[in-house]
């Protein structure tokens, strides 16, 4: 067992056929290299905006639970 704090990290070995993977799918798709960063910025910008809306939802599903109105 892991003692307290303590956090596993994986080695690159062990992300490479990840990381590679990776890679290829860009390829297969002609995904161009320098797009990248800003193809992850826009699909990060969108999977925020989507959080922020269901952390909305939750926090107003707890008020309406506890009958604070």
């Amino acid at each position: 067992m892991l003692g307290e704090g303590a956090r596993m990290t994986p080695s690159e070995s062990q992300l490479e056929p990840l990381l590679g993977a990776v890679d290829q799918h860009d390829h297969e798709l002609e995904i161009d290299i320098g797009k990248r960063p800003e193809l992850e910025a826009a699909l990060v910008r969108k999977v925020d905006r989507r959080m922020s809306i269901l952390v909305l939802i939750y926090i107003l599903n707890y008020i309406d639970r506890n009958n604070a109105a």
